[in-house]
């Protein structure tokens, strides 16, 4: 086949055939395409296929951000209803704790002699933590360590702060954006079938909740990523949706 010579390992499984011809002409994979790439057991066909795709793009270079953590808070309001998660607690049961700004700084102050470039900042949805201790947070750290990138809350604590602030999304976008923000996380996005999303984190935002605030957030010029939290009680169909 034309396609297996211009990549590093031909596909074994026929039901690939017809994606490498995709890929390899660039073209666009469909849902249908998607689920054949779930279903099948040609490990090295699919590599050599995501292999081709990254090089095409990238070409022979590998991309690392070295990150540490920031999380300011275990307190969260979901305690309850996000049935997969160990880090929330609530305000008084034992192992919760709230970070003052100075002990944030002092986590942060363990990177300085790192080659850490960004600073991951999530945490739970603290029922009294307003927009003022994040701006301060993020002013703080960009003040005490200026060439490390601010990758901040998931839209899912954008959403809460914009509840508990009586704000637009949009607004506290802004002021986080003005505070430091540079890039959003994308914790929060889960699986985004509704059966799904109510069995395993009910009460968190919708699908479409979720997408519009990271919507918001791209036409203010910041840039965000999206992940999938997968292989509990959703189907192979709700992963390529």
């Amino acid at each position: 086949r034309e396609t297996g010579e211009e990549l590093r390992v031909q596909p074994t499984d026929r039901s690939l055939f017809s994606i490498a011809d995709k890929v390899v002409s660039g073209q666009r994979l469909s849902a249908a395409d998607g689920l054949a790439l779930f279903e099948s057991h040609d490990l090295l066909g699919i590599g050599a296929l995501a292999d081709w795709s990254n090089r095409r793009r990238n070409g022979d270079r590998v991309f690392i951000c070295a990150n540490q953590h920031l999380n300011p808070t275990n307190v969260c309001i979901l305690r309850a209803t996000c049935t997969f998660c160990s880090f929330a607690r609530t305000p008084r049961e034992e192992g919760a704790y709230t970070m003052t700004l100075e002990e944030a700084f002092h986590e942060a102050s363990l990177a300085r002699d790192t080659p850490v470039r960004e600073f991951h900042i999530v945490g739970g949805l603290h029922p009294k933590l307003r927009l003022s201790y994040y701006e301060d947070l993020f002013r703080g750290l960009k003040e005490r360590h200026p060439g490390v990138e601010l990758k901040a809350l998931t839209a899912v604590e954008i959403a809460h702060l914009a509840r508990i602030e009586k704000m637009s999304v949009a607004d506290v976008l802004v002021r986080l954006r003005e505070a430091g923000l540079e890039t959003m996380p994308g914790g929060g996005a889960e699986v985004f079938a509704k059966g799904v999303r109510a069995t395993i984190a009910k009460r968190k935002l919708a699908a479409e909740e979720y997408i519009d605030v990271h919507r918001t957030a791209h036409g203010l010029g910041i840039r965000t990523n999206c992940t999938m939290l997968y292989g509990h009680v959703e189907s192979m169909q709700d992963r390529v949706e």
